[in-house]
């Protein structure tokens, strides 16, 4: 199966997560990917240097399918180390965003979320407010190291501002990603 994305692909986003993680931390950094669907983050990270990846779908079925596309490239690697390596670094998992209860707070030293708050929130008309929003910051929060990054790519440049803010979780800088999407 083809990486398919809604808009920004791994390579839309590449310039804010390598900036922000510099290459000599990657290997020993924890990622989170929330709502990964069947996008190209996952072999994105890996190429950067990321060794430690979980990766979350609400669906089951996108998590199983993604899983066996992980193993299949991985039984193409170049060596048996890094096919061994591509197995244990990267775990699928199927969760909800607003109960990530199988994680262990403090676990991740990046949690990276792109478009699931869009597709979360789609019908409120205040993020801020939406409890369903407010239950995956908390969540995030939890899963995520004292001084680790949240990076948050959303649709609507601002429009996620409030609800990042919200509870006081999360000191926020917004940028806007390059591109037409």
């Amino acid at each position: 199966t083809s990486p398919w994305d809604t808009l920004y692909g791994y390579e839309d986003i590449q310039f804010a997560i390598t900036s922000l993680i510099p290459a000599q931390q990657r290997e020993r950094c924890r990622v989170l990917h929330v709502g990964c669907g069947t996008s190209n983050v996952t072999e994105g990270l890996w190429k950067d240097g990321f060794r430690s990846i979980c990766n979350f779908d609400f669906s089951d079925v996108v998590i199983r399918l993604m899983a066996q596309r992980w193993e299949d490239a991985a039984k193409g690697a170049a060596t048996g180390d890094e096919e061994a390596a591509m197995l244990q670094g990267v775990e699928w998992l199927q969760l909800d965003i607003t109960d990530l209860a199988p994680l262990a707070g403090g676990s991740f030293d990046v949690v990276l979320e792109k478009f699931t708050l869009d597709a979360l929130l789609c019908e409120v008309t205040d993020d801020a407010t939406s409890d369903r929003g407010c239950a995956a910051m908390r969540e995030m929060h939890r899963v995520l190291r004292p001084g680790g990054l949240l990076l948050s790519i959303a649709w609507g440049e601002g429009r996620r501002v409030d609800l990042l803010k919200s509870g006081g979780l999360f000191d926020v800088e917004s940028r806007r990603v390059p591109g037409t999407a």
